[in-house]
């Protein structure tokens, strides 16, 4: 759940349509619009949940995860795993 919150936020965030992340992250809008939908029957795998991050300049464990916060630009989880982060 937090996973659909979390991509459409920071994909509306940066301005970007679906169509637009697909082609930045190399899938189609159709497949983000499946992977945005709360009641999806398939979800995204490590790859491209890690493309998305990168394409979002957000580190992925706020894709899958709700406690992280702001950190300028860049959205950082819990000092825990920031450190896993610095890439992004």
């Amino acid at each position: 759940m937090y996973f659909v919150i979390n991509l459409k936020k920071y994909r509306k965030m940066r301005g970007l349509t679906q169509k637009e992340l697909g082609e930045k992250v190399g899938i189609t809008q159709q497949y983000i619009a499946s992977i945005e939908k709360v009641n999806r029957t398939k979800s995204p795998t490590l790859d491209v949940i890690a493309k998305l991050s990168i394409a979002l300049r957000v580190c992925p464990y706020y894709l899958i995860n709700f406690n992280c916060q702001e950190d300028g630009d860049i959205i950082h989880c819990n000092s825990y795993r920031r450190e896993h982060c610095n890439s992004f």
